[in-house]
């Protein structure tokens, strides 16, 4: 619960995601949301976090679209995986 919290806390004061779109996310993609949300922050060329990230939220195919995206931040990143 407290991880939940602090992840909240995040998003709403660092990544500006409305509260509501966050509660809502998880409650229909669980952990894959939580996935969303370092693939918006840390992908290159993404110019709004929280737009992007709300884009992906409303996904109904959350999961396949954060699998592409994890992939393609490791080949951004070689070796930091």
């Amino acid at each position: 619960m407290a991880v939940s919290r602090a992840v909240s806390w995040l998003l709403c004061s660092q990544v500006r995601l409305r509260p509501q779109l966050w509660q809502s996310a998880i409650r229909a993609h669980g952990w894959a949301a939580l996935a969303a949300v370092l693939v918006a922050v840390d992908r290159q060329g993404v110019r709004d976090p929280a737009a992007y990230l709300c884009t992906m939220l409303r996904s109904s195919c959350l999961r396949e679209t954060v699998g592409h995206n994890l992939r393609a931040l490791i080949v951004q990143a070689p070796g930091h995986a």
